[in-house]
């Protein structure tokens, strides 16, 4: 009887040490070894110390004791912040729009004492309901200084910059029951380390903090590797990946690309992935937080998905893809918001696909098509942002239309047939309504792509949406159909559909009368629009409304004539 027993207890202690909840019941992640070399203090803005708060120094992660005590054994040969990962219910300090969540090591009030680091940090507790926030996620705002070749086309990128600044400085102060945090998916400026100030300035006019992320053109150009082609980006903005939480989400900021040199020892390459350090904070992060939990995982390059249809940013032939992709399977669900490839792309994975649980956001070029500025990008999207508004565990987003336009081009502009908007004293106003949020799609009448079909662009589109329709006045409703990808040889026959029509004539425009972007292979046609729909119109002559409900039950409509 004494063996069963014991056979049982065993049998217990395996079952208890297998489930794996994502927590570390001791509350070290993977415990740090060595001497300790930072020590500090949480209080909140009562003056009470904060237990079972997560600290790291960017590899390392550990919690507070009950007195709300922590030690580190950084390396401090790799370490050069140490910051705290903001409970639910509480936020950082704010100043001039960055939230002060960390400290440098060796700066300000980061100091040795008889060679260890002591710290002290306070939280400030959020008033209200903190599981009810909104976050403003823009991508790619990328400015050039005013006396750049690429910047004296079309429009300056920090005129537009200023516009994106303006737009969501307005659109946040009309959001007043509930908290507002921003995020910038990286390219922040575009090599040029002197526009930092201008990005300071532009998140230090918002009344929110604005977390910001690292992109491959935020790195000095001159800089001899991944680590210090980084440190304009920390010396202004901090770490270059960490985590915070904001109501029941759990939100995690990542450098995702490698830098390295090119063939002139510029630092302009790259390649996708996670370093070794990167990976295991990552990991060291994630065991603090329960699989229940929802992620909101922040990059500048898209992770999963991309519009083409590919994977390969989370296959085996991406450092540590294969790795990240299967950690962050395992958790509830998880928002993965990129931007760097300019256009807008929503995915969700079905429930038989690979990772079920994540949702692919890439959101387009802030201030426009690249190069020119102009009033949309390479996929038809307007110059923009994208609202998120969390409810608990429900999420809802939207696109926001930029509604400015301040300044004038440095040349000569199309025509703007396709542009069905107009700008009146540097405002955008449709049908007669200045933008907003309603500006969800673009329709093309019959003959626009020069052959017998109604075409619509949805910009944030994905397959949760309701169907795209086109009802005709003159009897009759159709569902649109997605328009597939060009294929090589019917782009280069020019027989192609999968285009936007409005971004095709300010391309042409600007390729045809500008010999700078005539010989540039960058500046290019887009032919995969995951959300460019279609429907065969028979009337020569017709009027009508393509009308699509979102996946959170709003309806948008916008009418087409020929």
């Amino acid at each position: 009887m004494k063996r069963f027993y014991l056979s049982i207890f065993f049998v217990l202690l395996l079952v208890s040490c297998g489930k794996d909840t994502g927590i570390d019941p001791d509350g070290g992640g993977v415990k740090p070894e060595g001497e300790v070399t930072v020590r500090g203090i949480i209080y909140d803005n009562g003056g009470n110390v904060m237990p079972n708060v997560v600290v790291s120094d960017g590899l390392n992660c550990v919690k507070t004791k009950s007195d709300g005590r922590f030690e580190l054994a950084s390396d401090l040969t790799k370490a050069k912040f140490v910051f705290v990962v903001q409970p639910s219910g509480y936020r950082s300090a704010v100043e001039k729009g960055r939230a002060q969540y960390y400290k440098r090591l060796g700066e300000g009030d980061a100091q040795q004492i008889n060679g260890v680091y002591q710290l002290r940090f306070t939280l400030e507790k959020i008033a209200g309901d903190a599981d009810r926030f909104t976050m403003v996620m823009s991508g790619d705002p990328q400015p050039r200084a005013r006396t750049a070749g690429y910047d004296k086309i079309g429009y300056h990128s920090l005129d537009c910059s200023a516009d994106m600044w303006r737009d969501m400085k307005e659109y946040a102060a009309t959001v007043t029951d509930r908290p507002v945090y921003g995020v910038v998916l990286g390219d922040l400026v575009h090599e040029n380390m002197s526009l930092y100030k201008d990005y300071l300035d532009g998140i230090a006019s918002l009344d929110y903090a604005t977390y910001s992320v690292i992109g491959n053109h935020d790195n000095d150009t001159n800089a001899a590797d991944d680590d210090s082609g980084a440190a304009y980006f920390e010396q202004n903005l901090g770490p270059r990946n960490y985590s915070f939480n904001v109501g029941r989400f759990h939100v995690i900021v990542l450098d995702n690309l490698i830098m390295k040199l090119d063939g002139s020892k510029k630092l302009k390459e790259y390649d996708q992935g996670l370093t070794d350090d990167i990976w295991t904070w990552l990991q060291n992060d994630l065991r603090f937080v329960d699989r229940s939990t929802p992620l909101i995982v922040c990059s500048h390059s898209p992770m999963f998905r991309l519009a083409s249809g590919s994977d390969r940013y989370a296959s085996s032939g991406t450092k540590h893809g294969a790795d990240y992709a299967n950690l962050l399977s395992k958790y509830k669900k998880v928002y993965a918001w990129a931007g760097h490839v300019h256009n807008s792309f929503n995915f969700v994975y079905d429930d038989t696909a690979e990772y079920p649980n994540i949702e692919v956001h890439t959101v387009s070029r802030s201030t426009g098509a690249l190069w020119i500025n102009e009033w949309l990008c390479e996929d038809g999207t307007p110059r923009g942002y994208v609202v998120v508004d969390i409810d608990g565990e429900n999420v809802e987003w939207k696109f926001k239309p930029v509604a400015y336009q301040s300044s004038t081009a440095a040349g000569a502009t199309p025509s703007y047939k396709y542009r069905d908007f107009v700008f009146t004293d540097g405002v955008a106003y449709r049908n007669g309504k200045r933008l907003d949020s309603s500006y969800q799609l673009r329709a093309y009448p019959r003959g626009a792509y020069g052959d017998k079909y109604v075409y619509a662009n949805v910009f944030m589109y994905d397959e949760k949406w309701g169907q795209v329709k086109f009802t005709s006045e003159s009897g009759g409703t159709t569902v649109m159909t997605k328009v597939p990808k060009a294929s090589a040889a019917e782009i280069k026959n020019g027989t192609a559909k999968s285009y936007d029509a409005a971004y095709k004539e300010v391309f042409d425009f600007y390729k045809t009368n500008n010999s700078t972007l005539n010989g540039n292979s960058g500046f290019s046609m887009s032919y995969e629009l995951p959300h460019l729909f279609r429907c065969y119109a028979a009337s020569e002559s017709d009027r009508g409304t393509v009308t699509v409900t979102d996946r959170f039950g709003n309806e948008y409509s916008t009418t087409v004539s020929w």
